[in-house]
C-alpha cells in the first residue's frame, strides 16, 4: 500500500491585510495542520530559518522563531505577510535547520480573497 503525500494547507488572506502566518513542529498533526510536527524530537528546537513566497506579489515581511502556543521553545516559525493580488495563490515555504543538524521545509499556499 503506498501512502499518500500529506495536502498543503490553504490559508486565506486579504491583499490589503497584514498577516501573520505559521507553522508548529512540535505539535500533533491535525487535519487543519496535516504538514507539521510532532516533527521535533524531544528538547530539538528550531535554531536557523527562512520565509520565501512562489511570486513577488506576495511580500514576506519577517519572520523569526518562536515558542508555539502550549510553550514549547523554538517550535514555531511566524511570518508576517503583506500584499497579494485578489484572486491569486501563493506558495509560502518555511526552510528551517534544527539543534540536532536535521533541515527540511514546510509549505502553505495562501489564497487572496475580498474579506
Amino acid at each position: 500500500m503506498s501512502q499518500q503525500p500529506p495536502t498543503i494547507p490553504i490559508l486565506w488572506k486579504d491583499p490589503y491585510a497584514d498577516k501573520d502566518y505559521g507553522i508548529d513542529l512540535a505539535i500533533v498533526p491535525t487535519p487543519y495542520q496535516p504538514l507539521n510536527g510532532p516533527w521535533l524530537q524531544p528538547g530539538e528546537t528550531i535554531v536557523s530559518s527562512n520565509v520565501t513566497s512562489s511570486d513577488s506579489g506576495l511580500i514576506i515581511n519577517s519572520w523569526s522563531i518562536e515558542p508555539n502556543a502550549t510553550g514549547t521553545l523554538a517550535s514555531a516559525i511566524i511570518a508576517w505577510i503583506s500584499g497579494g493580488v485578489l484572486g491569486m495563490a501563493y506558495t509560502v515555504r518555511f526552510f528551517f535547520t534544527t539543534s540536532q543538524g536535521r533541515s527540511d521545509v514546510r509549505s502553505i499556499e495562501v489564497r487572496m480573497i475580498q474579506s
